[in-house]
This record gives structure tokens, sequence and C-alpha cells, in this order.
């Protein structure tokens, strides 16, 4: 058996490796190697101004509302951001509400119909991801996530998505429970922001500046957005969809961008 019809063989069987582990052990998350030659394009179409400070997360909670994590600074320049607020604002960019939510220090926003979603660190550096009671801000439930750096979160409309910029995984979570039900390694290695258009996931990455397609039950990766429409390396750009059209925003930016594929 030749080395390349050997490598053939044992791509082929990766699907099954779940079914021919020992019981209870656990599968580690494998990189699909295959990478897409489909390209796709877009352009923008319109954008959003946002209110002033650093926003680190946006989810829309209804047709004509968006859900805003803002870092604000503090009086000093030196010092930290030291205000943080969850803020609802109209698609005209009336403010609507503010919460203060200082020392969450939460990042990522995700809107599963009834409760916002949004991730950060507990007291010993590791990951959690919070629920939230959108009419209060109150956090009433936490869980922790299996990487200690989670940035970007989407609603699938069943579960809850996670990037990890550390570990490369896209985690999905069940939100009873807090388990990982699957982990899937993201196209390149510094994956951030995420979203769902009700078919594919897309994902960012911080370090090669792409903007990837996710597909199928798998969530493989698909397509990448090509260079002449997003190319943005060395920033965290974070996504959100409104039902109809895919939304990015790189962080530190004062408007979100709304994009039409063609």
């Amino acid at each position: 058996m030749t080395a390349r019809l050997a490598c053939r063989l044992l791509i082929s069987l990766l699907p099954l490796l779940p079914l021919i582990l020992p019981a209870g052990a656990i599968a580690v998350p494998v990189a699909d190697y295959r990478t897409p030659d489909l390209l796709v394009s877009f352009a923008p179409i319109d954008s959003l101004p946002l209110p002033p400070g650093r926003v680190t997360g946006m989810a829309w909670v209804g047709p004509d509302t968006l859900a805003l994590l803002v870092q604000v600074p503090g009086d000093q320049p030196e010092a930290k951001p030291s205000q943080v607020f969850l803020i609802y604002q109209s698609r005209r960019g009336e403010i609507l509400q503010r919460l203060d939510f200082t020392g969450m220090l939460l990042r990522g926003l995700a809107y599963d119909g009834t409760f916002l979603w949004s991730c950060g660190e507990d007291e010993n550096g590791g990951g959690v991801v919070f629920e939230i009671d959108p009419g209060t801000g109150k956090a009433d439930r936490s869980f922790p996530t299996p990487g200690h750096a989670p940035s970007g979160i989407c609603w699938d409309g069943t579960y809850i998505w996670i990037t990890d910029r550390d570990s490369r995984h896209i985690d999905r979570l069940d939100i009873d429970s807090g388990k990982v039900l699957r982990s899937i390694l993201a196209p390149a290695f510094s994956p951030y922001g995420l979203a769902y258009d009700g078919q594919n996931m897309w994902v960012t990455d911080s370090g090669t500046g792409r903007l990837y397609r996710l597909s199928g039950m798998r969530r493989r990766w698909s397509a990448t957005v090509d260079l002449q429409s997003f190319l943005l390396r060395g920033r965290d750009v974070l996504l959100l969809h409104d039902g109809t059209s895919l939304w990015y925003l790189p962080v530190g930016d004062p408007q979100a961008v709304r994009v039409a594929f063609f």
C-alpha cells in the first residue's frame, strides 16, 4: 500500500471514529484539511452607527432592536476600561435602554429568543458562558467552557456555539445542562466572530483576517470570502445575522456594516 493510499484510507475512516472508539472515550476534534476552493463575494450595502465606546458583543433581539455590550474607558487615559454596559438601540441609532454590567467583563452576545448569552472568564482565568435576563441584565446562570479564551457566540435555533481563540475550537453547548455536545476545529488558528444565517455558520479569524463559511450537519469549511470583499488581518471582528443579512464589526470601529452576497 502506497503512502498516498494509506492517507486516503485514514481520512475516509475519520467520520467513523465515534463508532469505533471504546465506550467512555472522548473523541478529540480533528481538522478537515481539505481546503475548499470555493470563494464567495459580498459588498457593503448599509451601516449602523453604534454608541461611543468599544463594542465587544452584539445581537439582534427584535426586528428593530440591537443589543450591544459596550466597554467605556475610565477617566484616566492609562486606566483599563472601567465600565461595561448592556445597551439596547434601534436601527436608527436611538438608545432604548442602558444597563450597567461593570465587573462582568463580557464579550460576544447571542439571543435565543428568551435569554441573552455572553462569554467571559472566572476568577481563576477559566472560560465561562453566562445566561442573561434581557429585561434586568441579571446573569442567573453560568457554565464553564472547555477553553480559556471564549470569544464569539451565536445561536443556531437549538444550541449555542462558542469560538475559543486559544484552542482553535468551536464548541456546541446545550443551554439546559451546559454540556459540550460537539467540538470542531475552525478553519484557521484564531477564530473570533461567529454568526448563523439559518443554514450556514460564519466565522472570522483574527490571525488570517479572513471570513469562512461552515456548512452541513458537521459544520465543515465550505467556502471563504474572497480577499477583495474581506481582509482584516490582526483585527478582532464580530459577526451577527438579522435573519436576512450578515453584519460585521471590527472591534473598536464606530459602526457595523451590513453586506449582500453576489
